[in-house]
């Protein structure tokens, strides 16, 4: 043991670095037995302190150590390691890839192929790397997993709480459904469910809730400021205001975004909506909610606010908002599954969201 340093086990099957002393010229003579002593000195003890070469490079992914015989720093890669994903290589098809920033480990899961259909047999092709799914013979399940049950019914109805139970009767497994309630946890908003897009969160404006710091004003509207006021204790929510200084555009906040759309006006003639009909801002997208802002004002711009970014809490689902159908979930066939509880979020505090055996399970505890 030295001072500043603790030799590791290795090292003490060189004498040179055990060794005991009387005076430091016992400690230096054996110096020339190993190039990676910088320094030695006897202690009180009776045993030689080291100074040694210092061989962190500060790459998780290198083992350090110095060559006694040559006093040189050794930095030898450790298979398998990573800082990023693209650290990780394989040469087999039918894995994915994912690195384990906190213990710096590469990870080849193997694709689940999962098509939710409790009737096919799932797996991979290793020639092709090309997912199958085997029809399985006198199979009359819906589902094996209640996740399996969201994907079943069609339409989806994302306001529906789906279970995967044993049916007594025919003794296969069933999907049940029971009603969505919707919560979070943020005090400016009120929360709603409709079966094309689950659960809405709507901004109560203004809000009237007590509060001591800005976080706790969030409306979740990327297009608001919120701040809490230090004088009333109330919160306070200003629009962000889109000025591009040109005439000839129709200037709006996307609230997925929090940036500002200036869209050409056509011919350069921008309509005032509050003159127009009671239809005139509805753009035909079922994902937009289309108002007219109402009070006093020089011009009157439709607001076309984005409702919800269809996150499915599954990360082998490609969310997106159909303009016609609402949220839509496409499967992705070659996925990895979650890796971490916080993959299966699902933006719904009436869920607990938990990734078992690479697929997210959501426990629904309202109602």
């Amino acid at each position: 043991i030295g001072n500043g340093f603790q030799h590791p086990p290795k090292y003490c099957t060189y004498r040179s670095i055990c060794a005991s002393c009387s005076t430091d010229a016992d400690c230096t003579a054996k110096m020339a037995e190993n190039l990676c002593i910088t320094s030695a000195k006897c202690n009180a003890t009776g045993y030689c302190d080291m100074n040694m070469v210092q061989c962190d490079d500060k790459d998780p992914c290198t083992e350090d150590e110095c060559n006694i015989f040559t006093g040189e720093c050794v930095n030898s890669p450790i298979a398998n390691c990573c800082d990023v994903v693209e650290d990780c290589v394989d040469t087999n098809p039918c894995t994915g890839r994912w690195c384990d920033v906190a213990k710096s480990k590469c990870n080849f899961p193997y694709y689940l192929c999962n098509d939710h259909d409790p009737c096919t047999a799932d797996s991979c092709d290793y020639f092709t790397g090309n997912c199958k799914h085997e029809d399985l013979a006198n199979c009359f399940d819906q589902c094996e997993r209640d996740i399996d049950c969201l994907y079943y019914a069609t339409p989806v109805n994302w306001c529906a709480v789906p279970t995967c139970d044993l049916d007594a009767k025919t003794m296969t497994m069933k999907c049940n459904y029971g009603a969505m309630e919707c919560a979070d946890s943020l005090q400016c908003t009120t929360m709603d469910c409709l079966p094309m897009f689950g659960c809405l969160t709507i901004p109560s404006v203004p809000c009237e809730l007590p509060c001591a710091k800005d976080s706790e004003c969030d409306d979740g509207d990327l297009c608001s400021i919120d701040k809490c006021n230090q004088v009333t204790g109330k919160c306070e929510h200003t629009n962000i205001e889109c000025d591009d200084g040109d005439e000839c555009t129709y200037k709006e906040c996307d609230n997925r975004t929090g940036k500002c759309l200036f869209t050409p006006c056509p011919d350069c003639k921008c309509l005032d909506c509050a003159q127009q009909g009671p239809n005139f801002c509805d753009d035909g997208n079922v994902c937009t909610d289309d108002s007219c802002p109402q009070g006093a004002g020089l011009f009157h711009l439709c607001i076309h606010r984005w409702k919800t970014d269809c996150n499915d809490g599954n990360p082998c689902t490609q969310d997106v908002c159909d303009p016609v159908k609402g949220c839509v979930a496409i499967q992705i066939e070659k996925c990895i599954g979650c890796t971490s509880d916080a993959m299966c979020d699902d933006g719904n505090d009436c869920t607990i969201d938990s990734c078992t055996d690479a697929i997210c399970d959501h426990l629904y505890i309202c109602g």
